[in-house]
């Protein structure tokens, strides 16, 4: 499901030009248009969840295996000695 909307579904599914740094069928990894810090970026599940409490168990875990592979992706890339997860 997809909600018209919300400006994370339209990131998400290429609607809104974005610096894409990884995509499958389930995400869209990008660049933040307005960073925090150097290599700030989104993980984005292409389906809606309007909070924590809608993302079922196996998209939560997706989620955090990509995040493991984007850091390991992009720490060498950014030179920076550690990243956070928010």
């Amino acid at each position: 499901m997809r909600d018209d909307n919300c400006i994370f579904c339209k990131l998400a599914n290429g609607e809104i030009p974005t610096a894409t740094l990884y995509e499958d069928e389930d995400f869209r990894v990008i660049l933040d248009a307005s960073p925090a810090s150097k290599g700030h970026a989104l993980i984005l599940p292409k389906e809606h969840y309007a909070d924590l409490y809608e993302l079922d168990d196996e998209v939560a875990a997706k989620t955090l295996v990509l995040a493991k592979k984007m850091v390991k992706k992009l720490t060498p890339i950014l030179g920076c000695d550690g990243y956070n997860i928010v």
